[in-house]
């Protein structure tokens, strides 16, 4: 069995055992030379477990999901012809498929620290901001605390700016120095 054969083997035994946690192909050439990196994963939708494809291109993402097999030969047709790496991450190991200048593989695997894996499509995000009851009060949430309808960006910006802010507001410890923190702006609305 070829270095090919064999890392293929290992990402379809990966996915049958529940052990795969993402696939990472790039150096790509051919039909699919502008994108930069196509990273793979695992997802639990609504009609079953699909591979989630997001291509990754200099300007934007595209996602994409795939049936098992279907990825799977997706992926059989990209080695070697379309993408010269391959990175399959799995719960306990790491393996690296290479393809030297005149084509040939070179297959390399490590061990990883186990890591728990987390299938859901929509997994829960965790905020450094707790109490978010002034974020009602100021039209961004709903009484059952979601964001409102077009203010889901706010409510992300405003997280965002937090992330930004902790390490500055806070000790190596992890403890925070401020009490609170007292922002001033000004906004103008253009002339029309």
């Amino acid at each position: 069995m070829n270095s090919i054969e064999l890392f293929l083997a290992n990402f379809e035994a990966s996915l049958a055992q529940d052990s795969f946690r993402k696939l990472t192909l790039g150096k790509f050439r051919g039909g699919l030379e502008s994108v930069e990196h196509i990273y793979i994963r695992p997802v639990s939708l609504k009609n079953g477990r699909r591979l989630n494809f997001v291509h990754r291109y200099a300007d934007r993402d595209l996602t994409q999901n795939y049936s098992l097999p279907d990825g799977i030969s997706l992926v059989r047709n990209w080695l070697g012809k379309s993408s010269l790496a391959a990175t399959l991450f799995t719960i306990d190991q790491r393996q690296q498929l290479l393809f030297n200048r005149r084509g040939e593989p070179r297959l390399s695997t490590s061990s990883e620290a186990p890591v728990e894996l987390c299938p859901q499509h929509d997994r829960p995000k965790s905020h450094l901001l707790q109490d978010e009851t002034f974020l009602r009060h100021l039209g961004v949430l709903e009484p059952a605390g979601n964001p409102k309808t077009r203010m889901g960006d706010k409510y992300r910006q405003i997280h965002h700016f937090i992330a930004l802010l902790a390490p500055a507001l806070r000790t190596e410890a992890g403890e925070w120095i401020a009490d609170y923190v007292r922002l001033r702006f000004r906004a103008v609305k253009p002339a029309m």
